[in-house]
């Protein structure tokens, strides 16, 4: 009895050293603000926040930053905006966007834009800047001048509820009006 509970303690001791080799050597813990992308057989991607363990010949790891990623729209001269009362004015507004921490939004944006552009900021912003042009056209359209002048948070406010749809994974965190003048 004495040698074989020897063994199966020798037996648990050698699986518990195994899995704790496991973990040290193949367990990969992305930084913070930074997703964890690992492609698996099939090529299916998974999205880590805490760490994962990474399997080199099966598993394909990528680290995703998660900035703050500026996406600038201005507007000048022929390209300005008309408000309700038919003031032509320039602009210059800025669109302060992060991918959401959520697994499926991460996924929805590494569909939509692809695994190296959703964190790069020229490709965010031509992604969004179409939408975004459209979404400040269309509430300078129903606001008189002086009303976006007096009450600039509201306008942004206003910009930030018509702006943050469909963001295929992305969240608008701040919409910033920095400069505004009649032409």
């Amino acid at each position: 009895l004495y040698p074989v509970s020897l063994i199966l303690l020798a037996l648990a001791l050698i699986i518990y050293l195994a899995w704790a080799a496991k973990n040290l050597i193949f367990f990969i813990k992305p930084p913070p603000d930074t997703a964890l992308i690992m492609t698996g057989p099939g090529d299916k991607k998974t999205v880590h926040f805490t760490g994962a363990t990474v399997w080199p010949l099966v598993n394909k790891k990528v680290f995703v930053p998660m900035p703050h990623l500026p996406v600038q729209i201005l507007l000048l001269s022929s390209e300005a905006l008309i408000c309700r009362d038919n003031v032509h004015v320039e602009t210059r507004v800025t669109f302060y966007l992060k991918l959401n921490a959520k697994p499926e939004d991460i996924l929805t944006a590494i569909e939509t834009m692809g695994l190296y552009d959703i964190y790069n900021v020229n490709a965010v912003s031509k992604k969004f800047k179409g939408p975004f042009v459209k979404a400040l056209r269309d509430l300078a359209r129903e606001m008189a001048f002086q009303q976006i002048i007096n009450d600039r948070v509201m306008f942004c406010r206003q910009l930030a509820k018509t702006a943050d749809v469909n963001l295929n994974g992305y969240k608008l965190l701040e919409v910033s009006l920095e400069y505004f003048k009649q032409i």
